[in-house]
């Protein structure tokens, strides 16, 4: 198993270098709704975490690697009213 977590602000940033897309982490729905990858407020610094797992199934001669990547992360989300 392998993991690597991305850290607050400069975590966000790192991740918006990796993507390629310094917005990466906020998502509208349409309808005003605004939800937010949540790294840093004014009591916490919350991370990103990526984990991968593989696992190789032998059969004979025959090898099969299967892999499972998980991503965990908070959110927070706002409403905006257009004005």
């Amino acid at each position: 198993m392998s993991s690597v977590c991305f850290n607050g602000i400069v975590g966000y940033k790192e991740l918006g270098n990796l993507l390629n897309d310094d917005k990466w982490g906020s998502k509208e729905d349409g309808s005003g709704t605004v939800a937010y990858v949540l790294m840093e407020n004014e009591n916490e610094t919350y991370q990103v975490k990526f984990i991968w797992k593989e696992h190789v199934y032998r059969k004979h001669h025959y090898l099969l690697s299967c892999g499972l990547m998980v991503c965990s992360f908070k959110i927070d989300v706002q409403d905006f009213v257009p004005e």
